[in-house]
């Protein structure tokens, strides 16, 4: 083999990798947002108003219902992921602000879970970041 395909093969070696690296932060990030949504849609559905599902389904992003997006905006005011580092776990809160009040909804993750914005904060001295999450109708919205 000459330099030149050794050089070719390295570089194709390292896209891919960088390649993986990045449909595996996208897809950590999806799990947290599919865990979010779940749990959102069934802290909405407590409201007896609309089903849990149809409420997931929207905040997952697999329907479009303007109406139930105004619902759910009506009763929501923000909600934020907050991971936390204790000792050798890793913990990451839903945390809900509805127009009275707010909930709390906690579970433990692994490192490999963490958006690769959290685990670069972990690596240095930080032991808590916060998140904002939101419902993908009001993504890239300010």
């Amino acid at each position: 083999m000459t330099r030149t395909q050794i050089g070719l093969l390295l570089s194709a070696v390292v896209l891919s990798v960088w390649r993986l690296g990045r449909w595996l932060e996208r897809s950590q990030e999806n799990e947290l947002d599919t865990w979010a949504a779940r749990e959102l849609s069934t802290l909405l559905a407590t409201t007896r108003t609309h089903d849990a599902h149809a409420i997931e389904e929207s905040l997952a992003g697999r329907t479009h219902d303007a109406s139930l997006q105004g619902w759910i905006d009506a009763q929501e005011s923000g909600a934020e992921l907050v991971f936390r580092r204790v000792e050798k776990r890793y913990n990451v809160e839903l945390v809900v602000f509805f127009k009275g009040g707010r909930r709390v909804l906690e579970r433990a993750c692994g490192w490999e879970e963490l958006p690769e914005e959290v685990r670069g904060r972990f690596l240095g001295s930080e032991r808590e970041a916060h998140i904002p999450w939101r419902a993908p109708w009001k993504k890239g919205v300010a």
